[in-house]
């Protein structure tokens, strides 16, 4: 088996934006005075459409979703996408392990973006509230060595 660099670790919430900084994140995970807040890891700005369901918006904006839709006022997949970029390039000059907690909707961009896919796929990366998963490489190339892990549902198909 020829030496691989070691995982990087995405995981689940103690995002920069309300709530989550509440539940558990860097201390739960034992990472103490080294975790940091990383403001590129912030919720996505759902702008006006923050606090309503995809029901509720659909019923104005037919055939929605923050994948594909805008957030008036707020960000789009794309714009996500370009701050998961940054925290990426910076992981990726990192040495050893790096543990990210976020909230879902982020994390699965981040995994697109990871395996250099467009934003928008990260709709196909289901991941359940405080489950986690783990990205590295496979002979340089980026891969998902776990998903979705430390909950009882399946990742789900795209």
């Amino acid at each position: 088996m020829e030496p691989q660099r070691p995982p990087h670790r995405a995981h689940r919430p103690a995002a920069h934006r309300g709530g989550a900084r509440r539940g558990p994140g860097p201390g739960a995970a034992g990472l103490g005075e080294r975790a940091r807040i990383e403001p590129e890891l912030a919720e996505w700005d759902y702008g006006e459409y923050e606090g309503l369901t995809t029901e509720a918006i659909q019923r104005a904006s037919p055939g929605w979703t923050v994948w594909e839709g805008s957030c008036p006022g707020g960000e789009s997949a794309a714009q996500v996408g370009a701050r998961a970029d940054r925290v990426l390039a910076r992981v990726r000059g990192a040495e050893g392990d790096v543990a990210l907690f976020a909230h879902a909707h982020l994390l699965r961009v981040l995994a697109a973006r990871w395996l250099a896919l467009e934003p928008a796929l990260g709709r196909c990366f289901a991941l359940d509230t405080a489950a986690f998963g783990i990205l590295g490489l496979e002979h340089e190339t980026p891969v998902l060595r776990l998903w979705n892990a430390g909950t009882a549902g399946p990742p789900g198909p795209c």
